[in-house]
């Protein structure tokens, strides 16, 4: 599943490039961590473009879809941009009191504790495992 050289995901084997797509890759899909908020309806995103689609979609009725909204996306982002929101985050490891690199945030507003995040997609995959065997 992996390429030559590359940073390999813990977890699935995935492999990536460098640190920062490992890293994105584990809180996103791993830890299912989203840190784009659309300010109209509070709905969470994982990825910025996925939010930008919906707003020009759903809310700002811009384009009717995610293509149209890629032929059109330079003028639907400064349409768009007063309505995305950036969560900050934190990450802080239980066992270790490890504070990990994420953005620095004045006021935190959301927290992952990677030990718990961690131990729950292991109940996870334990259950899941005994329902298909």
């Amino acid at each position: 599943m992996a390429f030559h050289g590359a940073l390999m995901c813990e977890h699935c084997g995935k492999g990536f490039k460098d640190a920062t797509m490992l890293k994105k890759h584990v809180m996103n899909v791993h830890f299912q961590f989203k840190e784009n908020r659309c300010k109209l309806c509070q709905r969470d995103f994982a990825k910025m473009e996925n939010l930008e689609v919906h707003l020009a979609v759903s809310h700002l009725k811009l384009v009717s879809n995610d293509r149209e909204f890629r032929a059109k996306r330079e003028q639907c982002k400064p349409l768009i941009a007063p309505y995305r929101e950036k969560i900050p985050f934190t990450l802080v490891d239980s066992q270790t009191g490890y504070v990990g690199e994420g953005q620095v945030p004045i006021q935190i507003q959301q927290k992952v504790n990677t030990t718990e995040a961690l131990q729950l997609q292991e109940k996870e995959e334990i259950i899941s495992s005994e329902r298909s065997g």
